[in-house]
Parts: C-alpha cells; structure tokens; sequence
C-alpha cells in the first residue's frame, strides 16, 4: 500500500470553484467520447467501411464489431479488475465529514440503488448468455481469471494479465484527482487521513486478489503480459478512469458545495514516482523488446490497439454503474441529518 500520510501536506484555502466542477465534468465525460470515436475512424480506414459492427475487427480476426461491444465472455473476466477500477476511483476521492453532506430527497437513493441493481444486472445477464452459449464450466473459469486469450487456460493468468495495469490505476486515480483538483476545476479528494477505512478497503481487495489468484513474475517479464498491461493502461487511463471520475464529481456536485470541499492535497513522492515508471518499464519494452510479436498483429495495429477500445465496452459501463451505485449510497449515508423540532438533546 502507498505511504501517502506522511507526504501530504496542506496547501492552504480550497479554491474557489464557481462552475460547480462543470469543465472537469465535461472533459472526464467528452473525452472517452471523442478516444472511442478516434479508435472507430482508426478501425474505418483500416477497413475501407464505415458501417463496422458486422465488420470482422478484433485482433483475433474472429470477432465483428458487434461481437466485440457485446464480449459478454470478456467481460466476465474483467469483473475483478473492474471491480478494482471502481474501488480505486471512489477511494481517490474519499467520503466527506458528515457535516459537508447536504441530504437529498430519497429518490437519489432510490436512484442510487437502481444504478448498484443495474451493475449486478449485468452481470448475471452476462453470467446466463455466457452459460447458454458456452457452458457453466466456461463462465465459472472466466470469472475464475482461468483466461487471458479464448484459447489459452491457466488458473488465475488473467488477473496477472492485469497485474501492473491495475496497480498503476490504483496510484494514477489518486493522482489524477489531485491533479483535476488543483488544475482543472475537479471536486477536492478528501485527506489520507479522512479516508484510511476507504483507501484500505481498495487495496487490500487489490492485495488479497493478487496473493489468491498466485503471484508471478509474468507481468514483469512475459512479453505477452506486458504488452497486453500497457494496452490496458493507455485502455483505462483514457477511457474507464475519466468517466468514473466524471461520474464522482456529477455526485459531489449533488452533495457537496465547492466552499465546503477541503484544499486539494498532493499524493506522496513514492505514489508520483511509481505512476510515471509503471508506464515507461512497459513502454519500454514494447519498443526495444520483443512485445509485439507476441500480439495478434496479423490482423493489423488498429485492430491491436483502437478495436482493444472497444472490447472494454461492458466494462464501462460496468464500473460506470457501479461508481454511481457505490458512491452515491456512500455520500447519502453520511449525510447529517437535520434534527426534528422538539427533540430532546439528552
């Protein structure tokens, strides 16, 4: 876990935010919109077509569109790190003291709720068409992380197909709240020291994980490992991270006023450090090594990296409703609750 406590210092006031976080909004939400559109051109003019979703256009050569969108057996083998991705974010950001909450009508929780069922939805959904079409025994080993390709089965290899890639989303959320904080008009994330139960709840999740699912020296070595966590991070870092972050603030913006929001505080050293040298080891070794002969580049690089875009889409809007549903039920339970005239004190 991150020593974030003892490098945070204060900053001094909150800054003002009279937009009520609108332009952090807006880019953490428009910005997975246009990385998705850009992937789509990419796809379009390697195809020669502009009407993909019956257009072969996975990496695999197996896939259409379509089917890459609705890649419910994929999806089944995200769920634990998507899980991870949804935590990472509403830990970044941290519960406010009760006395910050403003109360909202009970049809936002109701709300909130229905957002948590929606998540749950979609995975059982994606639970039965996986068991119709495949099998109870292949769902059980997707979300048993038995996967990393459809056609390559080991117990646990594809949540350390995620290994370096998930860490570096934990420490790049805290990271880029921060930054959306001071720079950008973003809700403040609340201090280390306010949010420990929170902030340890996600990695220790992340950690028991890790040891569950076997350790190995894969992620840092394997070409195949690499290759695929740098993918996921450039993945999650453009698209699944900005819209729980925008998801975050819609809900602060719903809760919270900017003037009560606590001074934006910078995360340690250790956690800058590792942010940055995560991406440059694996960068790295997909230039000067030899990574990407062991992709499925036979069908070309926008299939590699602009159709890996959209393979994520189930996950998305997984974490997207999970962020909703986990975080708005936070900050409505700790909301101060005004008291009633005539109540007694004692």
């Amino acid at each position: 876990m991150p020593p974030l406590g003892s490098a945070m210092e204060d900053e001094g006031p909150a800054r003002p935010r009279p937009n009520g976080h609108r332009v952090w909004i807006l880019i953490c939400l428009s910005g997975p919109a246009v990385v998705l559109a850009s992937a789509y051109v990419l796809l379009a003019i390697a195809h020669g077509e502009l009407r993909l979703w019956d257009v072969p256009v996975h990496e695999s050569g197996r896939y259409t569109l379509g089917q890459t969108v609705l890649y419910f057996r994929h999806f089944l083998r995200e769920v634990p790190t998507a899980v991870a991705i949804s935590l990472f974010t509403t830990a970044a950001y941290g519960v406010p003291h009760p006395s910050s909450v403003v109360a909202r009508p009970r049809r936002e929780l109701v709300t909130y709720g229905a957002c948590l069922g929606a998540a749950v939805a979609l995975l059982v959904l994606s639970l039965a068409i996986v068991v119709v079409d495949r099998g109870a025994q292949d769902a059980v080993r997707n979300l048993a992380q038995f996967h990393t390709r459809d056609e390559l089965i080991e117990y646990g290899s594809h949540w350390r197909f995620h290994f370096l890639s998930t860490l570096w989303v934990g420490l790049g959320a805290l990271v880029a709240a921060r930054i959306g904080a001071r720079w950008l008009g973003g809700p403040s994330p609340e201090p280390w020291t306010a949010n420990r139960p929170l902030t340890i709840g996600a990695w220790v999740y992340f950690l028991v994980l890790s040891v569950v699912f076997v350790p190995t020296l894969e992620p840092f070595l394997d070409p195949r490992f690499i290759g695929h966590q740098a993918r996921e991070i450039l993945t999650h870092a453009a698209v699944t991270l900005p819209i729980g972050f925008g998801i975050v603030a819609l809900i602060h913006r719903r809760h919270i006023a900017p003037e009560q929001e606590p001074p934006p505080i910078p995360p340690g050293a250790p956690v800058l450090v590792a942010v940055f040298l995560i991406p440059a080891y694996l960068g790295a070794q997909v230039i000067f090594g030899d990574v990407l002969a062991t992709g499925q580049t036979d069908h070309g690089m926008a299939a590699l990296v602009a159709a890996h875009f959209f393979e994520h889409s189930l996950d998305y809007l997984f974490v997207g409703l999970l962020t909703a549903g986990g975080y708005g039920l936070l900050l409505a339970s700790h909301a101060r609750v005004p008291r009633r005239r005539g109540r007694s004190d004692s």
